[in-house]
């Protein structure tokens, strides 16, 4: 593929995150105190993964 598809493809993948961790806060606020770190670290690997398909 072109390097403009990848570029737009990073650009669309750094954006979903945004939108992803946009109401993160309301998520963690209905969840039990027991599973905080658990849906903490989930978000935290995905985006790590989003952010290494935006760099590839």
């Amino acid at each position: 593929m072109s390097q403009t598809v990848w570029n737009i493809l990073g650009i669309l993948t750094i954006l979903a995150s945004i939108l992803l961790f946009w109401d993160y806060p309301e998520r963690l606020a209905v969840l039990p105190p027991d599973r905080h770190f658990q849906f903490i670290a989930g978000g935290v690997f995905f985006a790590l993964l989003l952010s290494a398909i935006a760099c590839i």
